[in-house]
């Protein structure tokens, strides 16, 4: 999969669970239109790598995030206006960039 598709789908993603309208984890991943599998290790990638706080409940039956959380998904240019440059790290360690609280994916 390429990059661009990859996060709009990390963002769809998260724009689902934000509004806590996801449905069990077959329900949501038939709207993104991918398998539970890839579903659950996109969500197991947001834990992770984002530190996003997400859970299901199963009396509301969706996921949800359990504190605040924001995503934003940034250009390299940016990133440029928010802390000054951000030099050669590699594309790693771009995508586990955090500022303020917020999880950043920052694209090149």
């Amino acid at each position: 999969m390429g990059l661009l598709k990859y996060l709009d789908r990390i963002e769809r993603i998260h724009k689902l669970i934000e509004k806590e309208s996801t449905g069990s984890a077959l329900d949501f991943a038939k709207k993104l239109g991918i398998s539970r599998s890839v579903l659950m290790e996109h969500i197991r990638e947001m834990r992770e790598e984002l530190n996003a706080p997400i859970s299901f409940s199963r009396l509301r039956e969706t996921f949800y995030y359990e504190k605040p959380f924001t995503l934003k998904i940034m250009i390299n240019s940016d990133l440029k206006k928010i802390r000054g440059g951000i030099g050669n790290m590699d594309f790693e360690s771009l995508l586990r960039l955090k500022l303020q609280g917020e999880a950043y994916l920052p694209v090149k």
